[in-house]
């Protein structure tokens, strides 16, 4: 076999010098695009969890609680201005219909109308995190329809004014 170059042939086979620049400029451009990409691609694999902490401490579930009783005295107002456009408490809570009781609760807090006549009605707020609730009467509610905490069964004593369970 007859080849042109010597055995042990030590001759640069790499890239001329000013393509090697050329190439390493491409190949640091291309890192640089790589690594500024890199934290996209590490946000797009991290997954946000979203719900109750492990464990809920006295006071986040008493802040919880006092924030449950300030939506119920908003459902007080919101009650009250239905009725005075339609000279009856609305039956229907709404958070985009201001055409019913329109009212936004705070968020992981759910309101529930649990009794409602023309001029009296009875409502509980409960929290996506807690078991406990909180509950609140208006007008002259029959004592088989005034609604109970959930966990401690505490009824209202004062119309217009929340109870909530102890945490």
């Amino acid at each position: 076999m007859h080849t042109d170059q010597p055995a042990g042939d030590q001759r640069d086979h790499s890239l001329p010098r000013a393509a090697g620049r050329s190439a390493r400029a491409v190949m640091g451009l291309a890192l640089a695009a790589a690594l500024q990409a890199l934290p996209a691609a590490l946000h797009a694999q991290t997954s946000t969890v979203q719900g109750p902490p492990a464990q809920i401490s006295t006071e986040m579930a008493r802040e919880i609680l006092r924030t449950m009783a300030k939506d119920l005295r908003q459902l007080v107002v919101a009650q009250e201005m239905y009725f005075s456009d339609h000279n009856t408490y609305g039956r229907v809570l709404s958070t985009g219909d201001k055409r019913q009781v329109y009212i936004v609760p705070s968020p992981g807090v759910s309101l529930t109308l649990t009794y409602v006549t023309s001029g009296t009605w009875a409502g509980r707020a409960n929290h996506e995190w807690l078991r406990a609730s909180c509950v609140i009467t208006v007008g002259n509610v029959a004592p088989s329809r005034i609604p109970r905490t959930a966990l401690d069964g505490i009824a209202p004593a004062e119309e217009g004014t929340p109870v909530c369970d102890n945490p």
